[in-house]
């Protein structure tokens, strides 16, 4: 005879659904973290994405900057060339003229220290002999510069001859 009795059969009954039910709960708990393992590989997929965006941000800026900085120190660089160059045009335009005492006279180029704040006067009050000095040098140096092929045209001051004039 069989040791089972209808007790014995009852628990194992009751064993068997009780072992059916978390069976059926360890699945669903099971299903949920599947999908929420979906969900956070997908999550990470969008963030590595956006990070792979905002580092080629970064290196765009970074290289931008880089490419600013380099820009503003060429042109610095320029604006030293052009005003060395204006200033040797200025020597030869304007050699033996006296200037006046304003800040942005025209002969002597900008000054510093004490000045006055008025308009440069050096054209306006030339004498007629004055300005046909500066009108034959104006043509040499414009002729000059037409000629030359480098930069802007200004003639430095090394140009000159002896005789003052133009070389070229």
């Amino acid at each position: 005879m069989s040791d089972w009795n209808v007790d014995d059969a009852g628990v194992a009954a009751k064993a068997a659904a009780d072992a059916r039910s978390e069976i059926d709960a360890l699945r669903a708990a099971n299903r949920d973290l599947q999908d929420r393992y979906e969900s956070t590989k997908a999550e990470l997929e969008k963030a590595r994405a956006r990070v792979a965006e905002l580092e080629l941000d970064v290196a765009e800026l970074e290289y931008l900057d880089a490419e600013g900085r380099e820009g503003a120190e060429m042109a610095s660089e320029e604006i030293a060339r052009l005003r060395s160059k204006l200033a040797g045009a200025r020597h030869l335009l304007f050699r033996g003229w006296p200037g006046c005492s304003n800040h942005d006279c025209i002969v002597t180029g900008p000054k510093t220290g004490m000045g006055t704040n008025g308009s440069c006067t050096c054209l306006q009050y030339a004498n007629r002999g004055q300005l046909s000095l500066l009108a034959g040098r104006l043509a040499a140096f414009l002729d000059d510069a037409e000629q030359s092929s480098k930069g802007y045209g200004f003639v430095s001051s090394d140009h000159q001859t002896e005789e003052g004039g133009n070389s070229g």
